[in-house]
């Protein structure tokens, strides 16, 4: 599971730098790395970017999804959802929606997740959010998806475009903003509807 989901990332990597998957043996050259590195110092930036846009929710409300050791907020007290969570010493699960519901599948079955906040960015698989629109228009989550990167990326204008086409299909009660920095670009779609939690009397 760690060699596909190093695979992941090297897809990232090319697709941002503009090459073909041609040659998995080099997936451990400096720039590669160097790429791991500028990404993770990326997502800190798009943590406070977050936060600025006014997304401050308590953290045991929020599942981050798809993620792995190199790219996960998991430290922030996060927990993930992720066919990748083992590389971070945590139980391997999958989100997935059945009509309109949000299900995570784990080795001992499937369960609704109480958590509201479905959190993402930069996903390996553009089909992976496609659907999220459904999430939100049923009302009873939140997501928030991010996609950020260097201007320079070869990708980075068709990221920003695949969460414009989401949005187009959200209902009300949506943001959706980009801003750029150093070089760099952020963008993130955001669910600002407000949804009670409930709390369990013990």
């Amino acid at each position: 599971m760690f060699k596909k989901y190093i695979w992941c990332l090297f897809k990232q990597f090319c697709e941002a730098n503009g090459i073909e998957i041609t040659n998995i043996n080099k997936i451990y050259s400096n720039d590669f790395a160097d790429w791991i590195m500028r990404q993770k110092s990326l997502l800190n930036i798009y943590e406070s970017y977050l936060k600025f846009l006014g997304f401050d929710n308590s953290v045991d409300d929020i599942l981050e999804i798809g993620k792995g050791q190199y790219d996960s907020l998991s430290q922030q007290g996060i927990r993930v959802i992720s066919p990748f969570a083992e590389t971070m010493g945590k139980r391997n699960s999958t989100l997935y929606i059945d009509r309109e519901i949000p299900l995570i599948l784990h080795q001992n079955g499937i369960i609704i997740p109480m958590e509201h906040i479905l959190m993402t960015y930069n996903p390996y698989f553009e089909s992976d959010i496609l659907n999220w629109n459904l999430i939100h228009n049923r009302g009873e989550n939140n997501i928030s998806i991010g996609m950020f990167g260097k201007l320079t990326d070869e990708d980075s204008e068709r990221k920003i475009k695949v969460l414009e086409n989401i949005s187009k299909q959200m209902n009300e009660d949506f943001t959706f903003d980009l801003d750029t920095e150093d070089g760099n670009y952020f963008c993130s779609l955001n669910s600002k509807r407000t949804i009670k939690r409930k709390i369990l009397n013990k």
